[in-house]
C-alpha cells in the first residue's frame, strides 16, 4: 500500500485473517514442496543441513523459483516477498535473488513469541484451519524460535529492519519511519497514508499475551523466549550474534536429544514434552547470557541398593552424564545419617531402588519443605505386589511363601516412595507406563554404558574371537540373575536343534545358570562351556570373544516386557550380533537383519541361529552395525547431554509448580 508490488496470485482472506495475508498462493505451495524435499513440514522444527541448500537437486528448483518470481512479480521495480517458510528456506531464496540481480532488504516482523502460540493454537477450534494449527503452546514457541533464529542467522549480512507488530498496529507511521528511510520507497503521500489508516484494524490483533492468551506456559520457558526476542528484534544485533550462534547450535543438538522416542508417550502430549525438553536444554546451557548464568546445579543421588549392577547403571552413570554437563552429583547410601543434611544443600534428590522408610521420609519431608525435586528411579517392575504374587518374576517361584511375602511387603513400600516423589525416572517405556499409574510425573532416562564401560568394550573388541583359532562358533548366553534362568527356556529347544547339526558350535554359559537343569542339555555336555559369574570388565571381554549373544526373555510377560536392552547393548558394543526376544526395549534396540535378529517363536530361532552360524560374514557386518547402532543411540556423549536435559525440565517443571503454588496462595 506504500508503493511495492504484491504478488499477482494473492492468498485469499478468511476469517483466520480478514485482512488477506499478502503472500503468493503459487510461491506458499512451493515452499511447502520444496521444504517436503527437505523431509519437512512447515510445523516441524528439525535443523535444515546448510548443505542441503546447495544440492545440485536444488538446480531444477531454483530454476522454477525464477519462473514463480517472473510469473508472480513481472518487471516490477519494487515487490513484497512475503512467506512465513522463507525464514527457514532464506539461503535458497537468496541465491535466487542474487541471480536475478535483485537487492533485497529484509524486514522482521517481530511479535510476543506467546501471541504467536496462541494465534496457532486458536486456528485448531477452526476444522477448516485445524491443519495450519499447533494446539500445543510450547510446541508453538518452539517453532517461533526456530523461524526466529534461522531468519537471523541467514540475513545477517543484508540490510534489515526489525518491525514490532504490536507498534505497527498502533502507530505505522513511527514503526515504519526507519525503514523508509533506509529502503528505496518514499513515505508514503497523504493520499496513502490515508488509506492504510482506513486499512490497519486494531481489532484483528486477537491474541494479546497480557490480556487473552492462556498462562498455561512454563514461565521458565516463557521468559527465556522473551529474553531471545529481545535479542533478535534488536535494531542493532551484531553485539548478539554470537550468542544468538550459541543458541542455534544447542537448539540443534536439543533436537537430537528430544527425541519422544525417549519419554513415554501417555505422562504428556508427545510434542509438548519434546519442546519442553529441548527448551530446558538450551535454557540449561546457553550460559551467555546474563539473565541465564548460574551457578552449577547439585544433584544428590541416595541409592537403596548401592552394591546391585543397577547401581552402577542407574546411580554412577547418571553422576556421570550430569558431571560431564556442568552440574555437581555425588551420591550417599539412603540410609546415611548425613543423607537429610545433603538433601538440603541440593537442587534435585534421586533415590534409587530405596523402599519408602523413616529415613527415606525425613529426606521426603526436607525436600517438600525446601522445595526441592524429589525423584525416583528404579529398574525393575518389582513395585507391584499382584506381580510378586502372579508368578511372573520366576526368580521367587521356587522360594518359600515367606520369601514371597517379604518381596510383596517390598513391593508396596517401593510403591509407596514412587508415589510420594515428585517424579519417577524409569529405563524403559513400558516400566514407566506401569509407574504412571502411581505417579502420572514419568520420564525414561535408558540405561547406557558410561565412559569407563565404552573404554572397556573398546579394549575387549580388539581381542580375538576363539572361534578364529579353532572354528568353533560359540552362542554365549550371560545370566546376571537367577531371573534368567526362566527366559533360557524361551531359546533352549532352538539351541538344542542348533547344537545337534553342528558339532562345530559351542553354547558358552556365564553366570547365574547350571545347563544340567535342563534335561536336553544333559546329553550334550561336550558341546556346552560354563564360566562362572564376573565382574563386569570380565564380561566385556567373555561377549567379545564369542560369536553370537543370546538374549531370550517371555514376551508377554511384564516383568521381562519392562527390562532394558542392555544385554544387546554391552554384545552391541563390542560388535557381536544378538539374537533376542521381540519385547518392545529390543525392539526399539534392534533393527531385524540389520544389527541384529528378532525371533518370536522357537522356528525363528531356530533360523536366526543357523544363519548366523553358516555366514561369518553377516555376524561381522550384523555386529559392527550394532556397534555403530549403539554408540549413535547410547553413546555417553549423546546420552549423558539426555540425562541432563531431563533433569533440567525436572527442576523447570518444579519450579513452575512453585510459581503456580505462589499465584494460587
Amino acid at each position: 500500500m506504500a508503493g511495492a508490488s504484491p504478488p499477482k496470485t494473492l492468498m485469499a482472506a478468511n476469517s483466520d485473517n480478514p485482512g488477506g495475508y499478502w503472500e503468493s498462493t503459487e510461491i506458499t505451495q512451493f515452499n511447502n514442496r520444496l521444504l517436503a524435499k527437505a523431509g519437512m513440514r512447515w510445523s516441524d522444527h528439525a535443523p535444515i543441513p546448510q548443505a542441503w541448500f546447495f544440492e545440485t537437486a536444488r538446480d531444477d528448483d531454483r530454476k522454477e523459483a525464477k519462473n514463480l518470481l517472473q510469473q508472480e512479480f513481472g518487471h516490477s521495480d519494487c515487490f513484497v516477498l512475503k512467506d512465513p517458510r522463507i525464514c527457514r528456506l532464506l539461503p535458497f531464496w537468496l541465491e535466487v535473488l542474487s541471480d536475478f540481480g535483485i537487492e533485497t532488504h529484509i524486514i522482521t516482523i517481530g511479535r510476543d513469541p506467546l501471541e504467536v502460540a496462541c494465534s496457532l493454537a486458536a486456528r485448531a477450534k477452526v476444522p477448516v484451519f485445524r491443519p495450519a494449527s499447533i494446539e500445543d503452546l510450547e510446541v508453538g514457541l518452539m517453532l517461533w524460535f526456530r523461524y526466529m533464529l534461522d531468519l537471523e542467522r541467514h540475513s545477517r549480512h543484508l540490510p534489515r529492519t526489525h518491525v514490532s507488530y504490536a507498534d505497527l498496529v498502533a502507530d505505522w507511521r513511527t514503526s515504519l519511519r526507519c525503514f523508509f528511510l533506509s529502503s528505496r520507497l518514499p513515505f508514503p503521500s497523504p493520499e496513502d497514508s490515508a488509506a492504510i489508516d482506513a486499512f490497519i484494524d486494531p481489532s484483528l490483533r486477537r491474541q494479546q499475551s497480557d490480556a487473552d492468551c492462556p498462562n498455561a506456559v512454563a514461565p521458565s520457558i516463557l521468559e527465556f523466549v522473551r529474553q531471545i526476542e529481545t535479542l533478535i528484534c534488536s535494531q542493532d544485533i551484531s553485539a548478539s550474534a554470537e550468542q544468538l550462534d550459541v543458541l542455534d547450535k544447542l537448539l540443534d543438538e536439543a533436537y537430537s536429544l528430544s527425541d519422544s522416542k525417549n519419554f513415554p508417550t501417555k505422562s504428556f502430549v508427545p510434542a509438548r514434552l519434546t519442546a519442553q525438553i529441548a527448551f530446558a536444554h538450551v535454557v540449561a546451557l546457553s550460559g551467555t547470557f546474563d539473565g541465564l548464568s548460574q551457578r552449577p546445579r547439585v544433584a544428590l543421588f541416595l541409592s537403596g541398593s548401592a552394591k546391585s549392577i543397577g547401581h552402577v547403571y542407574r546411580v554412577e552413570h547418571q553422576i556421570a552424564a550430569l558431571l560431564a554437563n556442568g552440574w555437581q552429583a555425588y551420591w550417599l547410601p539412603v540410609e546415611d545419617v548425613r543423607a537429610a543434611s545433603a538433601a538440603r544443600g541440593a537442587d534435585m534428590v534421586v533415590t534409587f531402588r530405596a523402599p519408602w522408610n523413616a529415613a527415606l521420609k525425613d529426606i521426603a519431608t526436607v525436600c517438600r519443605r525446601q522445595n526441592i525435586p524429589l525423584v525416583y528411579d528404579i529398574d525393575d517392575l518389582i513395585f507391584d505386589p499382584a506381580m510378586i504374587e502372579g508368578g511372573e518374576i520366576a526368580f521367587l517361584n521356587d522360594k518359600s511363601p515367606e520369601v514371597r511375602s517379604i518381596w510383596r511387603a517390598n513391593a508396596v513400600l517401593l510403591r509407596t516412595a514412587i508415589e510420594s516423589s515428585d517424579f519417577a525416572v524409569l529405563t524403559t517405556e513400558p516400566l514407566a507406563a506401569a509407574a504412571m499409574e502411581i505417579n502420572p510425573n514419568c520420564f525414561v532416562v535408558s540405561n547406557a554404558l558410561g565412559q569407563g564401560m565404552e573404554n572397556i568394550a573398546a579394549k575387549a573388541a580388539a581381542l580375538p574371537k576363539l572361534s578364529n583359532a579353532d572354528g568353533i562358533v560359540r552362542m554365549l548366553f550371560a545370566s546376571g540373575t537367577p531371573t534368567h534362568r526362566r527366559d533360557f527356556l524361551v531359546a533352549l529347544d532352538a539351541v538344542v536343534s542348533v547344537l545337534d547339526r553342528n558339532q562345530n558350535v559351542r553354547l558358552r554359559l556365564i553366570g547365574h545358570i547350571d545347563p544340567w537343569q535342563y534335561p536336553q542339555l544333559s546329553t550334550r555336555r561336550e558341546q556346552i562351556e560354563q564360566v562362572d559369574r564376573v565382574n563386569l570388565e570380565k564380561l566385556f571381554e567373555e561377549v567379545a570373544i564369542c560369536d553370537i549373544n543370546l538374549c531370550p526373555l517371555e514376551v508377554g510377560n511384564p516383568f521381562c516386557e519392562s527390562k532394558s536392552a542392555v544385554r544387546w547393548l554391552t554384545a552391541a558394543s563390542v560388535g557381536v550380533p544378538t539374537v533376542a526376544s521381540p519385547t518392545a526395549p529390543l525392539q526399539a534396540a534392534i533393527l531385524h537383519g540389520h544389527n541384529g535378529l528378532l525371533a518370536a517363536n522357537a522356528d525363528q530361532w531356530r533360523n536366526g541361529l543357523e544363519h548366523l552360524i553358516r555366514d561369518a560374514s553377516l555376524r561381522n557386518v550384523m555386529g559392527q552395525h550394532a556397534k555403530r547402532d549403539a554408540m549413535a543411540q547410547h553413546g555417553f556423549d549423546i546420552w549423558s547431554r539426555r540425562v541432563a536435559a531431563t533433569y533440567a525440565l525436572v527442576l523447570t517443571l518444579k519450579s513452575d509448580r512453585m510459581a503456580d503454588s505462589h499465584e494460587d496462595s
